[in-house]
């Protein structure tokens, strides 16, 4: 039976999208209006210059008549102004607007821009109306674009999962507790136990983007209590390589666009160049990597890599590779989760791997055990409190394997440390939108 078709008795009616600087530069002669903050004043005896800014750049406002001279007076930096007037060509390639009318929407109290956001974290706003913040905007949304409509032309499905769960899903790192509805719960470090789910359901590919919480006080330059991630993960793998050929796959795609996009606006703002994938990443296994650090370090005194290690295994490859990337593989078994899958063959190492740029950890990935035997077994030995695995592991995780789970894997990559290293900030919270660290609770 067909349904039959319902006439809307509200026509539809398009938002207005207010014209925006960049847009500008083709229309010279014309007459057109304009939004924006009031950037900078320069007062003369018979013009005076305003230099409006938007999201999208600047332009020069050229105020000559009598009354709009007046109308300007009193106007302070950050004030909310409309203009009218006749797009000019400038010096060169600039352009300027010759105004006609001003409207004044809002008046800015006075204050130090750079004074205020340091003095509070709660002037965030002000800050982001700089010209390096909003690339950073810009640069995030073409980022998670790319990185979605990739994905999506694979064939991979967007899940959202919860952020509220009933323990964690990393082996030892801290999570933050709270009650829900009077059953002790925390938010999640990783989707990666749901993400399982969709692979025991049969999705075979999915990822998502979305946040992730680490109760951790380390206070670096690249670690965040709050911050986003690109969890993907994928079925009937042979083992973590398929997984390492995926992510440079679409890490080479993502460079490639960031750098036809935004590459020019990054090396003016940033002054470094966008980082390219024009040959494989070099993989190298752990063992290796262990040896590169310590022919490279002598304060080393364990079979870990630390951040000073990593640092020297980069600088050493890229002398020798010219790759800024490198994955490490094979992590000995006993330093990962307890769900990544262990080589059959030494039964010490494990089918994982880091991925590093210029020395700074981006993704973390493995192949998962998804034979329920094995995986009991390593549950058992993991030294994960009684409690967990009662209430959690056994009823909800390790049920999702008796029932022909296929050979999986994934990894995440960190959106708030890629954008760090893309853009060569000193910290990872000159790319938060609103940075969450173990002192900042505010905005």
């Amino acid at each position: 039976m067909s349904v039959p078709r319902v006439k809307s008795r509200t026509p539809y009616v398009e938002a207005p999208h207010p014209l925006e600087i960049a847009g500008c530069r083709a229309l010279v002669g014309e007459t057109v209006t304009l939004h924006g903050f009031l950037a900078d004043i320069r007062r003369y005896p018979k013009v005076t210059f305003l230099s409006l800014r938007d999201r999208t750049g600047a332009i020069q406002i050229v105020c000559k008549r009598q009354d709009l001279l007046e109308e300007v007076h009193s106007l302070t930096r950050n004030s909310a102004i409309r203009v009218n007037g006749i797009i000019k060509a400038g010096r060169g390639e600039e352009i300027e607007l010759e105004a006609l009318g001003i409207a004044v929407l809002t008046v800015a109290e006075p204050c130090a821009l750079r004074e205020a956001s340091a003095r509070s974290p709660a002037m965030r706003f002000l800050t982001m109306r700089e010209p390096r913040e909003q690339l950073i905007c810009a640069v995030r949304t073409t980022l998670l674009n790319v990185l979605r409509g990739t994905l999506l032309e694979q064939g991979y499905r967007e899940i959202q999962t919860p952020k509220i769960t009933a323990a964690g899903s990393e082996s030892g790192a801290a999570v933050f507790n709270l009650s829900f509805f009077g059953e002790p719960a925390c938010l999640v470090q990783s989707p990666q136990f749901y993400m399982q789910m969709a692979m025991a359901a049969g999705f075979g590919r999915v990822f998502e983007i979305g946040p992730v919480f680490r109760a951790e006080p380390s206070q670096t330059n690249r670690h965040a209590a709050e911050f986003s991630c690109l969890d993907v993960e994928l079925s009937w793998i042979s083992s973590h390589h398929d997984l390492m050929d995926v992510e440079e796959s679409l890490l080479c795609g993502l460079l490639e666009e960031l750098a036809r996009l935004h590459g020019h606006d990054i090396e003016r703002q940033f002054e470094i160049p966008v980082s390219r994938i024009d040959a494989p990443i070099p993989r190298i296994s752990f063992e290796e990597a262990l040896s590169i650090a310590r022919n490279g370090s002598l304060a080393l005194r364990t079979d870990r890599l630390s951040p000073q290690d990593e640092q020297i295994i980069c600088k050493k490859l890229s002398q020798r590779t010219g790759s800024d990337f490198v994955f490490i593989t094979d992590y000995p078994a006993d330093d990962r989760p307890f769900y990544t899958m262990r080589d059959d063959g030494s039964r010490k190492a494990s089918r994982s791997f880091d991925l590093l740029w210029r020395g700074v950890e981006i993704t973390s990935g493995c192949q998962r055990e998804h034979r329920f035997g094995n995986l009991a077994t390593q549950i058992e030995t993991a030294g994960i409190d009684e409690e967990t695995r009662a209430r959690y592991l056994a009823p909800f995780y390790l049920t999702m394997f008796r029932h022909g789970c296929p050979p999986h894997g994934g990894f995440g990559v960190g959106i708030d440390r890629f954008l760090f290293m893309l853009l060569g900030c000193s910290s990872i919270a000159d790319v938060s939108f609103v940075f969450r660290g173990p002192e900042g609770l505010m905005p």
